[in-house]
């Protein structure tokens, strides 16, 4: 016993400095850089588990909807002061108007953000929303009117952290991750 609390008291200081002198690791995504990484959809509040617009009840259609609206890839930017932007890719975008993005603030709370347009593509009918967020994981809620239903539809989306991949894709980049300064606005 008396071994062991000798032993202890030699091993505590030198944990203890082994745990300060180990450079702190963030984690993956949140470093400066740009990646795309899977959108994960839901027609569902993720909060509540209902449905928020007074549609379908059937779980495969609702969520079938929300993916044919939003592309699976994503971009997300992290500029060297930690601020973050993700940017969703909408489809059929020709049948839809009247597009607003939220971001979640707590349980089943969300705030309208702005955005901005980095691209549209009439031959996949796609339009790439820019926004603004707290974090890369940060819980989204995306309303838009879709002329052929007649309503507005709302759904929720989310980064799937574990899929970030470094690089652009197809997506337009608005900082250059080395300055942490806005690149300038494609012409």
């Amino acid at each position: 016993m008396k071994r062991s609390k000798h032993l202890l008291a030699w091993l505590c200081p030198l944990v203890l400095l082994m745990a300060c002198c180990i450079p702190s690791v963030r984690a993956a995504g949140t470093e400066p850089g740009v990646y795309t990484a899977d959108m994960v959809v839901s027609y569902y509040n993720p909060d509540t588990g209902t449905v928020d617009d007074g549609g379908t009840s059937n779980a495969a259609l609702g969520d079938g909807m929300c993916r044919s609206a939003t592309n699976k890839t994503c971009l997300v930017e992290v500029d060297q002061n930690g601020s973050v932007w993700i940017t969703v890719r909408l489809l059929l975008q020709s049948s839809c108007k009247d597009v607003a993005l939220y971001s979640r603030t707590g349980y089943n709370s969300y705030s309208q953000v702005s955005y901005e347009i980095t691209s549209e593509d009439a031959g996949t009918d796609s339009i790439d929303y820019r926004i603004k967020v707290v974090d890369v994981g940060t819980k989204l809620k995306a309303s838009m009117y879709v002329t052929p239903m007649g309503r507005d539809v709302l759904w929720y989306l989310y980064v799937d952290t574990a899929t970030l991949t470094e690089g652009s894709g197809d997506f337009v980049v608005s900082i250059d991750p080395d300055a942490g300064q806005a690149a300038s606005p494609p012409p």
